[in-house]
Protein backbone atom coordinates (compact mmCIF):
# COMPACT_ATOMS: atom_id res chain seq x y z
CA UNK A 1 0.00 0.00 0.00
CA UNK A 2 1.38 3.18 -0.93
CA UNK A 3 1.90 6.37 1.10
CA UNK A 4 -1.19 8.37 -1.12
CA UNK A 5 -3.28 5.11 -0.12
CA UNK A 6 -2.52 4.97 3.28
CA UNK A 7 -3.65 8.12 4.55
CA UNK A 8 -6.75 7.98 2.13
CA UNK A 9 -7.43 5.00 4.50
CA UNK A 10 -6.37 6.81 7.47
CA UNK A 11 -9.18 9.66 6.19
CA UNK A 12 -12.08 7.62 5.68
CA UNK A 13 -11.36 6.45 9.39
CA UNK A 14 -11.34 9.85 10.55
CA UNK A 15 -14.55 10.91 8.67
CA UNK A 16 -16.01 7.50 9.65
CA UNK A 17 -15.27 8.14 13.61
CA UNK A 18 -16.76 11.68 13.51
CA UNK A 19 -19.85 11.08 11.68
CA UNK A 20 -20.27 7.87 14.23
CA UNK A 21 -20.28 10.66 16.72
CA UNK A 22 -22.58 12.80 15.67
CA UNK A 23 -25.29 9.94 14.85
CA UNK A 24 -24.62 9.23 18.77
CA UNK A 25 -24.44 12.66 20.05
CA UNK A 26 -27.72 13.78 17.57
CA UNK A 27 -29.65 10.52 18.84
CA UNK A 28 -29.08 11.17 22.28
CA UNK A 29 -30.58 14.86 21.38
CA UNK A 30 -33.52 13.61 19.80
CA UNK A 31 -34.87 12.16 22.39
CA UNK A 32 -38.21 13.43 21.84
CA UNK A 33 -38.06 11.68 18.10
CA UNK A 34 -39.16 14.41 15.66
CA UNK A 35 -39.34 13.30 11.89
CA UNK A 36 -36.62 15.94 11.16
CA UNK A 37 -33.82 15.01 14.03
CA UNK A 38 -34.60 11.14 12.92
CA UNK A 39 -34.21 12.03 9.16
CA UNK A 40 -30.93 13.70 10.29
CA UNK A 41 -29.65 10.74 11.97
CA UNK A 42 -30.47 8.10 9.07
CA UNK A 43 -28.50 10.59 6.98
CA UNK A 44 -25.34 10.32 9.34
CA UNK A 45 -25.82 6.60 9.68
CA UNK A 46 -26.16 6.31 5.79
CA UNK A 47 -22.48 8.49 5.75
CA UNK A 48 -21.24 6.22 7.71
CA UNK A 49 -22.37 2.84 6.01
CA UNK A 50 -20.92 4.69 2.63
CA UNK A 51 -17.36 5.62 4.60
CA UNK A 52 -17.08 2.17 5.52
CA UNK A 53 -17.91 0.77 1.95
CA UNK A 54 -15.53 3.04 0.76
CA UNK A 55 -13.26 1.84 2.82
CA UNK A 56 -13.46 -2.21 2.17
CA UNK A 57 -12.82 -1.03 -1.35
CA UNK A 58 -9.42 0.20 -0.91
CA UNK A 59 -8.46 -2.47 0.72
CA UNK A 60 -9.52 -4.92 -1.48
CA UNK A 61 -8.16 -3.23 -4.60
CA UNK A 62 -5.02 -2.78 -2.10
CA UNK A 63 -5.14 -6.79 -1.32
CA UNK A 64 -5.35 -7.28 -5.46
CA UNK A 65 -2.65 -5.65 -6.66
Amino acid sequence: MNRRDTKLLELIGEAKLEAENLVQSEYKAETDGTTQGIRFIAELQETVNELDRLRHKIEEAEYIR
